[in-house]
């Protein structure tokens, strides 16, 4: 996700009465109109958030459970699919803990001291754009194997994968390390607390030039490549559908080519939920970089413009807390390994891989997500 813009203040219609920070406590006449869409959107961030982070929290930690517990035959799926859902971990615990204390416990935690406020957006900011990657990669290492089958040792090895993961983590978090320099908490008269803020030196960039920098490389960049992938996925898909069709195979074989499409499928829905609820929020972005100023002295319609920033943020959040419904949905092999952890059962399970004549290994049935 790219830079969140400050909430506007809603003057209500036809009075000099203006509505500010009513999550915080200040109170407002006790005749004065409030604009309906701006009480929804203090709804939507004092009721949605919790829930989100509840089942962010179990799909998550589920997610890891289940793929710690079983042997891929060599494939690098299960590291992409356990350091995604620590990024999407990250997102949530830096990002909506936040707002759940602003909103529903009237406190602002990054403004509380200079640390939560760099070290808090920071993560979420990084823990986003390293959630679109890991996405992109897994999605690319899945294409290049349906599209170079016989070279997929090479170019999938789980030791390269590692370092993927690894330049992914380290790259991401490095390009956002600049707001560990440039936030402070300002003192302020409209928050309880302190605002956390750019500094005066930083302000330009963080406010003007950053916002399309970070929606450029870790949400737009990110969405055209896994378009780009998904259309070999899809065609992948369905070509195994016609030679199921048109050709009789033997059990062992239709039954590594159904873990192998049942993968694909998996992360064709992932790669498309990631598209779906991020893309709403780049639109608003823009919308707010474009119209903010020129809307302050429109209650109504920056009460809109309140109500789709709440709306397009869960969305986005949203991403990193479904996951695990997407595999249990698209994934048979997942929904199996996870009823057997509930139950204790078959400690470990080994997924078939092709002969060694193809040079080549299939991965388990269930693939993952890549922000913010």
């Amino acid at each position: 996700m790219s830079q969140v813009p400050q909430p506007l203040d809603v003057t209500t219609p036809g009075s000099d009465v203006t509505v500010r920070n009513l999550s915080q406590g200040n109170e407002t006449e006790p005749d004065a109109p409030i604009v309906p869409e701006y009480t929804a959107s203090l709804q939507i961030w004092k009721y949605c958030p919790p829930v989100l982070l509840a089942v962010g929290t179990f799909g998550n930690v589920a997610t890891i459970a289940v793929y710690k517990r079983m042997k891929w035959g060599g494939s690098a799926q299960p590291l992409f699919l356990i350091a995604l859902a620590i990024a999407d971990l990250c997102v949530l615990y830096s990002g909506l803990l936040p707002d759940i204390t602003y909103h529903v416990f009237n406190f602002d935690l990054r403004g509380l001291h200079a640390f939560p406020c760099k070290t808090l957006t920071w993560m979420m900011y990084s823990s986003a754009g390293t959630s679109a990657w890991l996405l992109v990669a897994m999605t690319t290492q899945r294409a290049m194997s349906v599209t170079w089958p016989h070279r997929v040792t090479f170019h999938c090895s789980y030791r390269k994968s590692g370092i993927t993961v690894f330049l992914i983590f380290v790259v991401v978090w490095g390009c956002q390390c600049h707001q560990l320099y440039g936030l402070i908490v300002h003192d302020s008269d409209v928050y309880l607390d302190g605002a956390c803020g750019a500094s005066v030196n930083y302000e330009d960039f963080w406010d003007n030039v950053w916002p399309w920098v970070d929606m450029s490389l870790f949400s737009l960049l990110p969405s055209f490549m896994l378009l780009v992938s998904n259309v070999a996925l899809l065609r992948s898909l369905r070509r195994s559908a016609s030679r199921f069709a048109s050709c009789g195979t033997s059990t062992a074989t239709e039954g590594r080519k159904r873990v192998a499409s049942s993968m694909t499928v998996t992360l064709v829905i992932v790669s498309f939920t990631f598209l779906l609820f991020t893309f709403p929020i780049n639109v608003s972005i823009i919308l707010w970089h474009l119209t903010g100023e020129a809307i302050e002295d429109d209650a109504e319609l920056t009460a809109k413009m309140d109500l789709a920033w709440a709306v397009t943020n869960i969305l986005w959040y949203a991403n990193s807390a479904v996951n695990f419904f997407l595999y249990c949905l698209s994934g048979s092999k997942f929904r199996e390994d996870f009823l057997k952890l509930l139950t204790c059962s078959d400690a470990k399970q080994k997924v078939p891989t092709v002969s060694r004549s193809t040079n080549s290994r299939v991965p388990s049935s269930s693939a993952q997500q890549s922000s913010h």
